[in-house]
């Protein structure tokens, strides 16, 4: 199955992803977040690994609003870095 394409615009910088694999693409285009589905706690959010413009990010992404800046520079979504805990990250 493809992963599900966001596109993040001037109008609508917050989106949420979870429960499935999703790219994230910036306004400007300049590079790609992409999320791969890797499960759940029970009665928990999905979490996913997350790569950045190619890169591996260490830890988890939660389903959960994705923030962009209007620069596209940053991108603040909550993230764990072991299992099962629960903090804010912000990539630049």
């Amino acid at each position: 199955m493809q992963p599900c394409e966001i596109q993040f615009t001037v109008d609508n910088l917050c989106h949420w992803a979870g429960m499935g694999d999703y790219v994230l693409i910036p306004r400007d285009r300049s590079y790609a977040v992409t999320l791969r589905y890797q499960g759940e706690p029970l009665h928990g959010d999905s979490f996913h690994i997350i790569d950045v413009a190619g890169r591996r990010f260490p830890g988890y992404a939660w389903g959960c609003m994705f923030a962009m800046s209007d620069c596209s520079n940053f991108i603040a979504f909550s993230w764990m870095e072991r299992k099962f805990e629960r903090l804010t990250t912000v990539i630049d």
